[in-house]
């Protein structure tokens, strides 16, 4: 990796706001302001990618109030759970869930590269998609409301937000690491993230995975938090490593739908590594 020059610093920091914005725009249903001239155009992601983590928390806010919400009218922690997903899904307009079930039914469906990309391509679901949406909304309702029975209203809410950050990084990650599967689409059309971005991105994402839980509980419960985020973290990273290598293996690189698939992996990754050990 060539050193970076304070030019390229400077030039990142002053379009830090931009980028973010653009990336806010892009990634969820949110309005904010349009940078760009056009709502069709796309962020240059090149340069940008970095701040998608911390586009996830602001994306996060209103489901970490929802929850906060309904953590204070007492409501069961599954219902609670339930709520903050369900408006998580409506402002991102099920991006990263649609290429979750995209992958599965292309993935394990065809029996060729090229067969696999067709079938991403389709509009409809299969078996495989379905029951994969089913069982990924139940794990992360059912971890997320055993988070909420282990730790006091308020710091569940900021450790949900974290979840935002913490689960993009090692998708931009996987969207640096590998070449484009097709030569045209969305995904090639986006381009790739440029290196400093991806290291943004990771650096943005572990810090969030592992600080806020570690600070926001007891002193003498720290060196539990400490471990928790650290164990969910890396569980996160190692689900990002998998879907690359998966991905290499099937399609020979990476599409839109694989980087939204990685996302919702790395959602649930962190999550379980939380409960494990929070709930020890």
């Amino acid at each position: 990796m060539s050193p970076v020059s304070s030019h390229q610093l400077m030039t990142r920091v002053l379009n830090a706001p931009t980028d973010l914005i653009d990336q806010v725009r892009f990634f969820s249903r949110l309005p904010v302001p349009d940078t760009l001239g056009s709502p069709y155009c796309l962020p240059v992601f090149a340069r940008g990618a970095g701040m998608i983590p911390l586009a996830g928390l602001i994306i996060g806010l209103l489901p970490a109030a929802v929850m906060s919400l309904g953590l204070m009218l007492s409501l069961p922690p599954l219902a609670v759970a339930g709520l903050a997903i369900g408006t998580q899904i409506i402002l991102t307009g099920a991006l990263h869930e649609d290429g979750l079930a995209d992958v599965l039914d292309g993935f394990w469906g065809g029996m060729s590269p090229e067969r696999r990309l067709d079938i991403m391509k389709d509009s409809r679901l299969g078996a495989y998609g379905v029951l994969g949406l089913v069982i990924n909304l139940l794990l992360k309702t059912a971890l997320l409301a055993g988070l909420i029975t282990s730790a006091l209203p308020i710091t569940v809410a900021l450790i949900y937000l974290s979840l935002f950050a913490v689960s993009r990084g090692p998708m931009v990650w996987l969207w640096y690491a590998l070449p484009h599967a097709r030569t045209s689409g969305l995904s090639h059309d986006a381009g790739q993230p440029d290196r400093l971005s991806m290291v943004i991105a990771l650096v943005i994402s572990i810090g969030f995975g592992i600080i806020p839980v570690a600070c926001l509980y007891p002193l003498s419960t720290s060196s539990t938090g400490f471990f928790a985020g650290l164990t969910g973290t890396l569980l996160a990273l190692a689900i990002a490593w998998g879907c690359a290598q998966v991905a290499r293996h099937k399609i020979g690189g990476q599409t839109g739908d694989v980087l939204g698939a990685c996302q919702q992996g790395c959602e649930m990754a962190y999550l379980l590594g939380l409960v494990a050990i929070l709930q020890d």
